[in-house]
């Protein structure tokens, strides 16, 4: 049993003993609050240990699911005005895309009512503000997230070699650590979003122009620097492990786990994972180290109050307010980088947490997607052409040509002036 199992377990028991101490208390007075977000180490903990208790007479039930399934229940629950959605897991490229089509609850009535009580200063303002679109607070931030290179610093001692610095280096390296026992590389390309996080770092470290251009958001993927990336894509690919098209962070989390893959891209909310002597078999092996070329993706992670819910949204501001606080923080530590100064200052977070010197030195040229509202919809067309060009049916210029008119065809149609 987990740590977190265990501490599930003990919060079910202690429910059930209040439950039958306290006959005359009608269950039925207890509301339900329903937190909706992809299963990983982040959300683990702070729906289901953090968010617990926060709010008297109301109970959070959590809702985890694989991610594609997390993103298809809330896009169609936002759609279609469910009432089940209360609080979702967000970042700041869903608030864009969120708030663009008024699904969320602006929040910044709240923050300025509680900023006190809650010590809500604690948390910079650069920060809050990835939160936000069209000038309004969507999100509550709780942490950082950023996709760093893991490596088998054993592997590479051995060998007398350094963590790449350029895709260049990484082909090499790659090529060279491959064996049949375990693969030189790492690559996580199942679509969308999964594969648009490699992509998105393969573009950025390619050249300055990343895959689309920040302000007008034509396509620059198509470029020949765009190309450069997904033909190393294409060689990389010829040292990773199997279903690497389909594979997703967690199939990569347990590829690392299992001593099958020797480095790649993966997020900082998985390197502790990596220590955890009940599911590795690589203990002290992994480190960690800015990726190759820099560019890789950062987001902002937080949840969001959708406007569908029947719940009153202060008391879902209040449950995240509550979870928030720093000591509560603390402990989502090892899943994420704290959004509050006081806990990510604090020395005895910083030393048990050997990863967040990587995941800091990364941050310092890692970028967010474009901030283009209909970003899902743009990378569905580009991981979809891309998957052809890895595939061999259509060659990569060719590939990305077709998706750049059709990804300009999809923003003219939404009103973007491209031309």
């Amino acid at each position: 049993m987990t740590y977190y199992s265990r501490i599930r377990a003990f919060a079910a028991a202690s429910a059930a003993f209040a439950a039958l101490s306290l006959p005359g208390v009608a269950s039925a007075q207890t509301k339900t609050v329903d937190v909706f977000s992809h299963r990983y180490p982040f959300s683990e903990y702070y729906i289901e240990t953090a968010m617990q208790g926060a709010v008297p007479g109301y109970d959070v039930r959590s809702n985890l699911s694989t991610f594609q399934q997390f993103g298809e229940k809330v896009r169609i629950g936002l759609a279609s005005g469910s009432d089940e959605l209360d609080l979702i897991h967000c970042q700041g490229s869903k608030v864009r895309e969120y708030g663009k089509n008024d699904w969320l609850e602006p929040i910044d009535d709240l923050w300025e009512k509680y900023r006190v009580e809650y010590q809500l200063d604690d948390i910079p303002e650069n920060i809050v503000n990835e939160m936000r679109y069209d000038g309004k607070l969507y999100g509550f931030p709780f942490g950082l997230n950023t996709m760093f290179f893991f490596y088998r610093k054993d592997l590479f001692d051995e060998k007398g070699v350094k963590p790449p610095t350029t895709m260049e280096e990484y082909v090499d390296l790659a090529k060279a650590f491959n064996t049949p026992q375990r693969s030189g590389s790492q690559l996580t390309l199942q679509p969308v979003e999964t594969a648009l996080n490699e992509l998105h770092w393969h573009f950025n470290a390619a050249g300055p122009n990343g895959w689309l251009d920040d302000k007008t958001f034509k396509p620059t993927f198509n470029q020949p620097q765009g190309v450069k990336a997904i033909e190393l894509v294409k060689e990389l690919s010829k040292y990773s492990p199997p279903g690497y098209l389909t594979n997703d962070n967690n199939a990569a989390t347990v590829n690392f786990q299992q001593g099958l893959a020797t480095m790649g891209l993966q997020w900082a909310s998985r390197a502790k994972a990596m220590d955890n002597p009940e599911q590795s078999k690589v203990v002290g092996k992994i480190d960690f180290a800015p990726p190759p070329g820099g560019g890789s993706r950062v987001v902002v992670i937080g949840f969001c109050l959708p406007s569908s819910s029947d719940i009153d949204r202060e008391v879902r501001f209040r449950i995240l307010a509550e979870a928030s606080k720093a000591e509560r923080m603390r402990g989502g530590a090892d899943f994420s980088i704290p959004s509050r100064l006081s806990v990510l200052s604090d020395s005895e977070i910083q030393k048990s947490n050997r990863h967040f010197a990587a995941a800091i030195k990364t941050i310092e040229t890692a970028r967010d997607y474009p901030p283009v509202p209909e970003y899902s919809e743009v990378g569905e067309i580009l991981v979809r052409r891309v998957h052809q060009a890895l595939s061999d049916e259509m060659p990569v210029q060719d590939a990305l040509d077709e998706a750049a008119g059709e990804v300009t065809e999809l923003l003219r149609k939404r009103g973007y002036d491209i031309q």
